[in-house]
């Protein structure tokens, strides 16, 4: 007997004991062993494909999580007072998540990529900075300046008109 185990959509698991047809040598034919290595090519894809599900899935509830930390230590802020410094609800760590990416010869890897939950608030810093910068910028610039006072001339001119 063969022990073979298939998984539905629910991720529930069932162990299937079938016979194994084996050829005057008692070894499985070829064509067995070809079906054999490719169905559990097969399974190895969809499990490749499960634990990268996961890991976004994860994730997302990662930023969740954040989200309600965040949430948590505004509501605690605005209850105590900003005066008071107040202790996160929340620590931080560098943290990864697996992941299963595959070779140009075809072979998979196992590993981990960084999940960086703060890199929104880094991309909002970047942007404020060059707006401030391109501010910054325009009212050094006397073309700048100049520039607005035409466009507002002209405006003024087709209001009156």
């Amino acid at each position: 007997m063969k022990e073979n185990q298939y998984s539905n959509d629910n991720h529930t698991s069932v162990k299937i004991f079938l016979p194994v047809v084996r050829g005057a040598n008692m070894e499985p034919t070829v064509m067995q062993q070809q079906q054999q290595f490719i169905a559990g090519c097969q399974g190895l894809v969809a499990q490749a494909q499960r634990i990268n599900q996961l890991s976004q899935e994860l994730e997302a509830a990662m930023f969740e999580f954040k989200a309600i930390a965040n949430s948590l230590n505004t509501q605690r802020r605005q209850i105590k007072g900003n005066s008071v410094p107040l202790k996160s609800v929340c620590q931080y760590m560098a943290i990864g998540l697996p992941f299963v990416g595959q070779q140009p010869d075809g072979s998979f890897i196992l590993a981990t990529r960084p999940v960086d939950l703060f890199h929104a608030e880094k991309e909002a810093a970047q942007v404020a900075q060059n707006l401030r910068h391109i501010k910054k910028t325009q009212k050094l610039t006397p073309s700048g300046n100049t520039a607005r006072k035409k466009r507002a001339s002209r405006q003024n001119r087709s209001v009156h008109n």
